[in-house]
């Protein structure tokens, strides 16, 4: 009498396949929710980049244009805004007050 082959036996080089699966599909899900983060932090560089310079701008035209240090003008004299200038003139992120200029 011939024995037929166990079904145990057929199915037996599947046994690393849901590990192998597993591994694969969460590999592409962490990558497609990095990519999602990566996409985000993006958009928010563009919006903090524009509004900085939106507030440069701003700063620039309440401002004026002229360049004068204490009553001196010329060569020597340095005509940029340091941080401490424009954060004094901030009083919330995103809102300031407009000051007269001197």
């Amino acid at each position: 009498m011939m024995r037929w082959p166990r079904v145990r036996s057929l199915r037996g080089g599947e046994s690393g396949a849901t590990l192998i699966e597993f591994a694969i599909g969460l590999s592409v899900l962490l990558t497609g929710v990095f990519t999602l983060m990566e996409i985000c932090l993006m958009f928010y560089t563009y919006a903090t980049i524009d509004e900085c310079a939106r507030e440069g701008a701003r700063y620039a035209i309440v401002r004026g244009s002229s360049c004068l240090t204490n009553g001196v003008t010329g060569a020597g004299v340095s005509c940029t805004a340091s941080a401490d200038t424009v954060n004094s003139t901030s009083r919330v992120f995103g809102t300031q007050t407009p000051q007269a200029a001197p």
